[in-house]
């Protein structure tokens, strides 16, 4: 499944497909938009159907964590994918997501 980022009536933006390499990219720049435009928190669901989760999804993450940051909002991850846990243990990633990753 080609990945993409859906906004959700709610105010969540569902992140849906295979997350690898040759797909992140076309989510880059579409993610900040959505971040330019959020009104202070940005929630993003990683549910199951979210499929092959890799390192660049990590980056991916780590990029529009740091630009929520940098806008003063607040990222939340939602339904992370256990192999996101997995990925950002491998990295050394952790004390940098356990304030963003929530259980749904």
């Amino acid at each position: 499944m080609k990945p993409a980022l859906v906004a959700q009536s709610d105010g969540t933006v569902q992140l849906q497909g295979e997350l690898t390499v040759h797909t992140v990219t076309p989510l880059l720049e579409q993610g900040r938009s959505m971040i330019a435009a959020a009104d202070g928190n940005w929630t993003l669901d990683l549910s199951p159907q979210t499929g092959h989760f890799s390192s660049a999804a990590v980056a991916l993450l780590l990029d529009w964590l740091r630009l929520c940051e940098a806008s003063g909002k607040t990222l939340a991850v939602i339904n992370p994918p256990q192999q996101f846990g997995a990925m950002i243990t491998i990295c050394g990633l952790d004390d940098i997501f356990s304030s963003v990753v929530r259980a749904a």
